[in-house]
């Protein structure tokens, strides 16, 4: 988690402080909820993605995982364990991949023919723009 992070070893006194200091702030919510529910036995565990605060002021995206392993008669956890992944690899390639697809439908629906694929059973995937709306599709899509 430190070197993930870019923090030495050791450094952090108060992981529940530290975590509030470097959480980005639009997140909070979300990650705070997922693991109240999962700490009062509303679930028993929880995955939500976040970013935190890299030490060098970047933010880092990382997908957390945790899940009670014991609870008291009452429910209530007692003892948890969880993961941290960095997964900000994985979201800017997602990034990418919406960026690149976006700018393919954007040329397809560009060019003057109408056009259309089917895959292998020759069930239709996708259209072109004039392809819709020669068709009659609901709003040319």
């Amino acid at each position: 988690w430190y070197a993930m992070l870019g923090y030495p070893e050791g450094s952090i006194r108060s992981h529940r402080q530290h975590v509030r200091d470097i959480l980005h702030p639009d997140d909070a919510p979300r990650g705070r909820t997922a693991l109240l529910a999962m700490f009062r036995g509303e679930r028993d565990d929880f995955q939500v993605e976040h970013r935190f605060r890299h030490q060098d002021g970047r933010y880092v995206d990382i997908l957390s995982r945790g899940k009670v392993i014991e609870r008291d008669a009452r429910g209530r956890a007692l003892r948890a364990i969880g993961t941290h992944v960095d997964v900000t690899a994985l979201k800017h390639t997602e990034a990418r991949l919406r960026d690149s697809r976006q700018l393919l439908e954007t040329v397809i629906d560009a060019v003057p023919m109408r056009m259309f694929w089917k895959d292998t059973a020759s069930r239709y995937l996708g259209c072109n723009r004039r392809f819709a709306e020669d068709v009659g599709l609901p709003d040319g899509t």
